[in-house]
């Protein structure tokens, strides 16, 4: 019985798991890709 319940209670945590939005919102990344060597 106990074993049974342990088996019950981790298929659950695997579906929380699932279900959870873990997903990071995407952040914009501007760089200055000027060359140096060729405004010389």
């Amino acid at each position: 019985m106990i074993l049974l319940t342990l088996v019950v209670l981790l298929i659950g945590f695997l579906v929380w798991l699932s279900t959870v939005d873990t997903e990071v919102p995407t952040q914009k990344v501007e760089q200055d890709v000027t060359n140096e060597a060729l405004a010389k």
